[in-house]
């Protein structure tokens, strides 16, 4: 249907551009017909707004009367229809003595309205009435002034009355009779679709079918329903004539693509014996989808043979050859796609003996081209006895002028030059091209090219097609010609290129061939460095056993970069032999990769012993360990000479401690370059571990420690349970207070307990007190055991920055002076001090670094004292006013005034102090 809105949306666009009568009438025709094909009611509220409006500009117009009666019967507006019908009836006998086509209107119109209204007697009388009056005109040819336009019109409108009043039989033979007359109106094909309907009409009007089926293609019409009916009545016996018109069936294939008008599209084609590549198309559809039916194989393969196409399926080519029915260019053909497609490899056994006998007769005949050469190689391959010697050498003679050939095709007709680069050769060669062809003599089709415009002045884009007139040359006939005498650069290359890649053994008459033509393509001119050093490292490996020296001497000239990866470790196992080792070396460093990992361990565990060669082997050695390859002496290698990273070193360690091969020498290293990068990663702390439990009283044990207590006071890492575990180990054996504030802050931070926490804060809290410094963590102490006065009464201040420095804290409360503090150094550039601070009591602070030149200030701070804490048993006048100050804060002033007046009853000095 999107076809009939574009119509739609030219005809508005056409409209618009250039308003007149016959432009409007059009457009309100486009709306009634896109209504009726999309039953879209907008399309037929614009068709009567626009019939309206012209009707307004031309009202003496008897066409724009009939079109607004007709488009408001559409919209079911009877009263509206009944009313313009009254305005025309005066002139009734007028329109019916000298306008047919108008009274044949008004007359339907009438009889239109009636069956709208359900007047069933009145609607046929009208159509009677109609009928009577087409009797009376003029058939076409007759002489009268109407003409075949005018009477097949007539027979439309009788038809579309017949229609109303379900005279199906009579509404058909009147449509018959209106397209005969020439009649092509949208309105008729509109009233088909209504026909059409039942599966009878179909059957019985098959001479409007084919017409009423093309328009509807043509305006986008929903045809499945009628296309339902015509496939029910095919299957049903009844032969439809459509189906034998070629075009419809495409169009209806394009449309409601099926199996089942595929096979109709293929009877006609079948009938035709059309092999063109049209045809083609439509036969391997059907044997795509499995469609197979009697003569499908012989059509597809005698098209693919016409068209010079390749592509034919099994099931084609067995059922195919089931049948004796080929001249001798088609057999030809088949026998072609026998010998050189794989996929039939099987068939062609059995018809050895029918291609050797064609063969002749097209030797006999002349025939050439690439068909007739796949079974000329057949014969040169196979040879005597099969068939006469005279036979075989006419048919390599054949073969020798076109197996180094390509016919090359260009898609841009404009190309005029071609250079060819092969990778075997030294230079390009350069070819001249004919409306995008050139004939090209090559060793191989795998070939670099570049296509230029005429006078090189621009390199065109594409892409070639190449043919090769001699399909699947290979070994055995390039063998025929180099034993029989025919001699080419192109041949050389050909047959050292087999010997190149062959893998494996050889057999004896091959092993002496394989030498022979090495070294003569070695000396022939023309042949690329690249390929020469493949041909000698190919010879080295030819001579390998027989001849070792001479084997070295070709591999010394030789440049890996050029070699197939599977000559690298023969290269590798010559210069181990003959004592090459700076050659084995470089070969390793720079094709390690290549070889294989056993055959790299031997070499290394050699080179190992040579101190010359250590360091040389190293990133190699280093490789292979990480593959599990383990040797006490390549470990050592990669220790001492190999230059990496600590994440290389931590690889290394894991792969040595998952074979229990631990190294103390590369733990050692570990854990100097994570302590000098700074890098407290998991694996080195691990390292770290084994280290202490094989020796405890280790200097880097210690280092590695103070380095972590570094990462976990400044940096607040969370170490290993390893590392966690040593320390505290450490501290058990030794304590020391930096160990037991670096443990605290760990299990305070990180809200850590083990076995040994509780005691190890405990000791970290009175080290605190006996410094007289605290850090902030310890305020986080859950366990209330641990909670001690000195933690309860002070505020914790910590402060970062260079060692040696003057650092003080400035702190007041309320509206006091600020009163200064030294600060006190701890470790790591850490500088701490403990204020005391009374619950519900506002500090303000900041940090000052004297310096001879000024001092560097930090912004103000303010913190609330809102820790809840009682001790009545401690001395310290401190905790008696903080009680005090609780319990005021609860509204408590009872005890409030006990603690007052017990403190003032103590000694003076208190009593001073506390005034």
């Amino acid at each position: 249907m999107r076809g009939a809105y574009r119509k739609v949306l030219k005809s508005e666009n056409l409209s618009n551009a250039k308003f007149g009568v016959r432009n409007a009438l059009s457009l309100i025709i486009r709306y009634w017909l896109c209504y009726r094909i999309s039953h879209t009611q907008i399309y037929l509220q614009k068709a009567r707004d626009s019939a309206a409006a012209l009707l307004e500009l031309n009202a003496s117009s008897a066409l724009l009367y009939l079109i607004n009666i007709f488009i408001s019967i559409e919209l079911g507006d009877l009263a509206g229809a009944s009313k313009l019908i009254s305005i025309l009836q005066p002139y009734r006998r007028f329109y019916k003595n000298n306008d047919p086509l108008v009274y044949a209107w008004l007359q339907y119109l009438v009889g239109l309205v009636f069956v709208r209204g359900a007047k069933t007697r009145q609607a046929k009388k009208a159509a009677d009435t109609l009928r009577d009056y087409v009797k009376t005109q003029p058939a076409p040819g007759a002489g009268t002034s109407g003409g075949a336009g005018t009477s097949g019109y007539l027979h439309m409108i009788l038809g579309a009355a017949e229609l109303e009043t379900d005279d199906m039989a009579a509404a058909a033979a009147s449509m018959e009779r209106a397209y005969e007359y020439g009649c092509r109106s949208p309105f008729m094909f509109v009233y088909l679709m209504r026909l059409f309907r039942s599966r009878e009409s179909v059957r019985q009007n098959q001479k409007l079918l084919l017409p009423f089926m093309k328009w509807c293609f043509a305006q986008d019409v929903d045809l499945n329903d009628v296309l339902n009916d015509c496939i029910d009545l095919e299957i049903g016996g009844d032969r439809l004539e459509i189906f034998t018109n070629l075009g419809l069936c495409e169009q209806i294939y394009r449309a409601y693509p099926g199996d089942w008008i595929i096979k109709k599209i293929c009877s006609v084609l079948f009938a035709r014996e059309d092999d063109s590549l049209h045809a083609l198309d439509y036969y391997r559809a059907a044997e795509s989808k499995q469609l197979y039916f009697s003569g499908l194989p012989a059509m597809l393969i005698k098209a693919a043979y016409k068209n010079k196409t390749e592509s034919i399926s099994r099931y084609a080519m067995k059922n195919f050859l089931r049948s004796n029915e080929m001249d001798e260019g088609l057999r030809t053909f088949v026998y072609h796609l026998l010998l050189t497609n794989k996929k039939f490899e099987d068939m062609a056994p059995p018809l050895e003996n029918k291609v050797l006998q064609l063969a002749v007769i097209n030797l006999e005949h002349g025939v050439t081209g690439r068909y007739a050469n796949s079974l000329y190689k057949f014969v040169t391959e196979r040879g005597a006895p099969d068939i006469a010697p005279r036979h075989v050498k006419r048919c390599a003679d054949i073969l020798w002028e076109q197996v180094f050939v390509c016919d090359v095709f260009f898609p841009d007709t404009k190309a005029r030059r071609l250079w060819i680069s092969e990778k075997e050769k030294s230079e390009p060669a350069q070819y001249e091209m004919n409306a995008g062809y050139a004939r090209v003599k090559v060793s191989d089709e795998s070939f670099s090219y570049a296509c230029f415009s005429e006078g090189f002045k621009e390199i065109l884009e594409g892409r070639l097609k190449i043919i090769k007139p001699v399909e699947n040359a290979d070994k055995p006939l390039y063998t025929y010609f180099y034993r029989n005498g025919y001699a080419s650069l192109d041949l050389l290359i050909a047959l050292a290129r087999y010997f190149i890649g062959h893998s494996g053994p050889l057999a004896d008459s091959d092993a002496d061939m394989c030498v022979e033509v090495l070294n003569t393509t070695l000396s022939m001119s023309g042949i690329s460095r690249g390929f020469k050093m493949q041909a000698s490292a190919a010879l080295g490996n030819a001579l390998y056993n027989s001849s070792p020296d001479k084997a070295l001497a070709y591999f010394r000239s030789v440049d890996e970069n050029y070699l197939n990866d599977r000559f690298i470790e023969l290269m590798l196992n010559v210069f181990i032999k003959a004592r090459e080792y700076d050659r084995a070396v470089a070969l390793i460093n720079r094709k390690s990769h290549c070889l294989p990992e056993r055959t790299l361990f031997v070499t290394l565990k050699q080179l190992a012993v040579h101190e010359k060669y250590r360091p040389l082997i190293a990133n190699a050695a280093y490789e292979l360990i990480l593959n599990s390859w383990y040797d006490k002496a390549l470990v050592d290698v990669v220790i001492r000479h190999y230059k990496g990273g600590l994440e290389e070193w931590q690889a290394l360690s894991n792969v040595l401690t998952a074979i229990s091969a631990a190294s103390m020498e590369l733990d050692e290293l570990i854990l100097r370059s994570s302590v000098w990068m700074h890098k407290l990663t998991l694996g080195a702390q691990q390292v770290y571990a084994r280290l202490y439990e094989h020796s405890p009283d280790h200097e880097l044990a210690r280092s590695f420690t103070y380095y972590c207590l570094y990462e976990i006071m400044v940096n607040n890492i969370r170490p290993a349970y390893e590392a966690l575990s040593v320390m505290e180990k450490m501290y058990a054996r030794a304590g020391g207070g930096l160990l037991a504030y670096g443990l605290c802050h760990v299990y305070m931070a990180h809200d850590i307990v083990t076995e040994n926490s509780a005691g190890i804060i405990a000791d970290a809290v009175r080290l605190m007190e006996e410094e007289r410094i605290m850090f902030p963590e310890v305020k986080n102490i859950r366990d209330k055991t641990l909670r001690t006065p000195y933690i309860e009464k002070n505020e914790p201040f910590l402060y970062r920055c260079a060692p040696d420095k003057n650092v003080f804290l400035y702190v007041k409360t309320d509206e006091e002076e600020y009163w200064k503090i030294r600060m006190k150094y701890f470790r790591f550039g850490l500088y701490s001090a403990a204020v005391t601070h009374f619950y519900g009591e506002k500090m303000t602070y900041y940090f000052s670094e004297e310096v001879s030149s000024g001092s560097i200030v930090t912004k103000e701070q303010t913190m609330d004292n809102r820790r809840l804490y009682f001790n009545t048993e401690h001395k310290d006048p401190y905790f008696a006013i903080n009680n005090a100050l609780v319990y005021e804060q609860m509204f408590k002033y009872e005890q409030v005034e006990e603690i007052i007046t017990k403190s003032l009853n103590g000694r003076r000095s208190v009593k001073g102090a506390l005034m």
